[in-house]
């Protein structure tokens, strides 16, 4: 038998597909990447006069561009990082999906606190929201890993 339908026939033993999970959590990641961009504006062309107030207008959108690619990196390593866990972990259960629900919640997250990141970017509490979004994310990916092998679900782990 192929071994891919062996994996997607274990992995949905409990009516449950990998496939799904995988499949929500790329167009997640994909929607949140993209909506990123969406607070960079281009300035307003009766602001422009010179190559100057371009330059400075330009300028102005430092913090935004910093956030953002701050933000558009950060997404692409806990992207990685999910992809890698699920390299390993060969089975899934409801709690499972729960907590990548949840994981899922927090990717959904960063662009509004990225946004204000990028427009607040000297206040101490958008920098604290900001990096509190990215520390649950971390937290749920770890906790995605700790329950996947706490309940045998990383077959290698056993």
């Amino acid at each position: 038998m192929d071994s891919d339908f062996m994996e997607q026939t274990n992995s949905s033993a409990n009516g449950l597909r990998m496939a799904r999970l995988e499949t929500l959590c790329d167009g997640v990641f994909a929607i949140a990447m993209t909506l990123l961009v969406l607070e960079l504006h281009v300035p307003l062309k009766q602001w422009i006069h010179s190559e100057t107030d371009l330059f400075v207008q330009i300028h102005k959108l430092g913090p935004k561009f910093l956030s953002y690619f701050l933000s558009f990196l950060i997404l692409g390593i806990f992207w990685v990082g999910h992809n890698g866990q699920y390299a390993f972990i060969k089975q899934i259960d409801r709690e499972l999906l729960w907590i990548n629900i949840l994981f899922l919640l927090f990717i959904s997250l960063v662009p509004f606190t990225t946004a204000l990141l990028g427009e607040f970017i000297g206040f101490k509490l958008a920098v604290w929201i900001y990096w509190l979004n990215l520390l649950l994310i971390g937290f749920t990916l770890l906790l995605n890993w700790v329950y996947a092998k706490n309940h045998h679900f990383i077959p290698i782990l056993l």
